[in-house]
């Protein structure tokens, strides 16, 4: 799950558990992590919430925003090296353009609502650990930057000079290009648009900037373990519970050559990865004493659903690009179409903003979408229907058979008789989808331990 995003086949878990080399974690980590579709499929998830990437939404229809799924697809697919990867989106072509494009929003919009300034803030949020909302209203109450850092930084990403704007008032004052650090160097004021975003990405990503490095492995190291080596992701500079450790994985990404697979098999194969999962204490200075348990993404909640019953999703809005081709899979993984209502309830966000996070907490929407929600029941159906399809088993049969796909175990006497019940001899497919619905309920698959 941590690595491609789906659950393992059943002929998996059997070969690993029955494996008694004692390096098999690290081998099962670095094999998963050669897998260039299911890593690319997984992490553009990621990466899709971050860079606010989207099929459809706002913006889309009167080209006011672009999508970069094809690009970002590629990217992850060929492993590009992380600083190349930044660069990249920070000076783009046209063909990863829509970052820092952002949104052209219709209509009277706020200044900190501009593109230039809407790149200011996401460049920083996402590749600097910085955030600069507030302060792209006036100056922060919250941290030490200014106005007049978002609207440096915003100068980079506009044609025209800006007038710094506070709370919606000009204040007769024109922003000069500038990176937040000045002392990792300067930008050239009289450089085109073009020659200023380069010389920005330059410094965004130069060794010197160890923001950079460590704002990455930091979010890295979330999506693992549940919880940062610094808090909240989007503030770089507080103090993290093991400095140490922070500035061990951001020098070794770059001695890496900037491969993030290689910090990942780095976590993936640690001892700390294998600790057993334990919900952090909420009061208190944090001490890790394991991963945190986290819920299953709402694309992991519905390949996992998938996985288990055969019927995949239907109408991509995304056909995977040539290079993908050759490994092309015939199941549609829940990424690549439109979000549906579950999924948003799930937490699947719109991508009108940087998300660097999804929310862990139940909400009522989520239950309602759970219990009685349209798209789950018809997703249920049409997962017994295949299932039945392809599966000509008995009742027990099927119920083994699903629990080891979902949960990795085999039912118990009384799950099995209380699941053959539900199914029915011979199962239906309304049977089908009560079961199914029982076991995509349970705890046990909802969370990752």
């Amino acid at each position: 799950l941590d690595v491609i995003g789906l659950l393992p086949p059943p002929k998996a878990v059997r070969d690993f558990l029955a494996n008694a080399k004692p390096d098999k974690h690290a081998a099962l980590a670095h094999a998963l992590l050669e897998d260039r579709r299911g890593y690319a499929e997984h992490w553009i998830t990621f990466w899709n919430d971050s860079l606010r990437n989207d099929f459809k939404g706002t913006g889309y229809i009167d080209g006011g925003r672009r999508q970069i799924t094809e690009w970002l697809c590629t990217a992850l697919y060929e492993n590009m090296p992380y600083d190349q990867f930044v660069e990249q989106l920070i000076n783009p072509t046209q063909a990863n353009a829509g970052f820092v494009k952002g949104i052209v929003w219709r209509g009277a919009v706020p200044a900190n609502a501009v593109p230039a300034m809407q790149a200011a803030r996401n460049v920083a949020q996402v590749f600097l650990g910085v955030n600069l909302k507030c302060a792209s209203c006036h100056d922060s109450f919250v941290d030490h930057w200014t106005l007049e850092d978002s609207y440096g930084l915003a100068s980079v990403f506009s044609e025209a000079p800006l007038e710094l704007v506070r709370c919606d008032v000009p204040q007769g004052l024109t922003a000069r290009p500038k990176f937040l650090w000045p002392g990792i160097g300067g930008i050239d004021a009289e450089r085109s648009m073009a020659g200023r975003r380069a010389q920005l990405a330059g410094l965004v990503t130069d060794e010197d900037n160890g923001f950079f490095t460590r704002t990455i492995v930091n979010r890295l190291w979330a999506e693992v373990f549940g919880r940062g080596l610094v808090e909240p992701l989007e503030q770089i500079e507080n103090a993290p519970w093991l400095p140490a450790l922070l500035d061990w994985l951001a020098q070794d990404l770059i001695d890496s050559g900037y491969d993030l697979k290689a910090t990942l098999a780095r976590m993936l194969t640690s001892q700390a990865y294998r600790w057993p999962a334990r919900q952090a204490e909420a009061a208190g200075g944090h001490v890790f004493q394991g991963p945190a348990p986290r819920r299953l993404s709402a694309e992991q909640f519905l390949d996992g659903l998938s996985t288990a019953t055969g019927h995949w999703q239907e109408k991509p809005l995304f056909s995977a690009p040539q290079l993908l081709k050759k490994d092309e899979a015939p199941q549609v993984r829940a990424w690549r179409v439109s979000a549906s209502p579950l999924a948003r309830a799930l937490g699947r966000p719109g991508r009108e903003q940087v998300v660097l996070r999804r929310n862990q907490e139940a909400t009522t929407l989520q239950a309602v979408e759970l219990m009685n929600g349209t798209t789950l029941a018809e997703t249920l159906e049409k997962s017994a229907r295949a299932l039945l399809d392809s599966e000509k088993k008995g009742a027990g049969a099927l119920v083994r058979l699903v629990y080891r796909r979902m949960l990795q175990r085999p039912p118990s006497d009384e799950e099995l008789a209380a699941c053959t019940a539900l199914l029915g001899e011979p199962a239906t497919v309304s049977g089908g989808a009560d079961f199914l619905w029982v076991m995509a309920l349970l705890p046990e698959y909802q969370y990752i331990h």
